[in-house]
Order: structure tokens, then C-alpha cells, then sequence
């Protein structure tokens, strides 16, 4: 919904919504990891969902170094940020269904 917004409102209201559910994700993977993670392999997950975390801010900062000076298809580069941050987080919702 971001990506099509018109108004600075609109986006404002997208990325207040989206901060409230990255906010909730910090918390709950770190409780899902130390419940269903056995003891022997915590620090391994751990160490994986901080560096996917943490490997994320360059991936997004390159990707955005890239793409926010085109436009294609009619739509700004900032936009096809948005749009490729939504369909890995849908990609990534998909695998989790399969979590228990």
C-alpha cells in the first residue's frame, strides 16, 4: 500500500504501521527461537536471525542506492523499493505458515 500512496499522509500512516509490526517481529522471533530452538543450537540461531537482521540495513541501502534514481514502468525508484521489501516480507510470511 506504501508504494502507491499519494499523499505524504498516506505514507506517514503506511510507515507508522509497518514500525509497529517490525517492533513487534524484534520481540516475538528472539521468544520463538529460545522456545522452540533446542538448547545445543540456540546460539546458532540466534546468531543467524541477527545477521539476516543485521545483513538486512546494506542489502536495503544498496538496493536503494540503485533503484531510487530510475524509473520504470511509471513508477519511481523509491517505489520499487517498497515493492521488493513487500514481496520478500509476503515470501518470507509464506515460509513461517509452515512453522510451528
Amino acid at each position: 500500500l506504501m508504494a502507491f500512496q499519494q499523499s505524504s499522509e498516506g505514507i506517514l500512516l503506511c510507515r507508522f504501521l509497518v514500525g509497529i509490526g517490525l517492533g513487534v517481529e524484534l520481540v516475538t522471533i528472539d521468544t520463538y527461537l529460545a522456545e522452540w530452538t533446542p538448547a545445543r543450537l540456540r546460539s546458532k540461531a540466534f546468531a543467524f536471525a541477527f545477521f539476516v537482521q543485521f545483513l538486512s540495513v546494506p542489502a536495503v541501502a544498496l538496493l536503494s542506492w540503485w533503484l531510487i534514481p530510475q524509473q520504470w514502468l511509471g513508477l519511481a525508484g523509491w517505489r520499487w523499493v517498497i515493492i521488493i521489501g513487500a514481496v520478500c516480507s509476503l515470501i518470507i510470511w509464506l515460509i513461517r505458515r509452515q512453522l510451528p
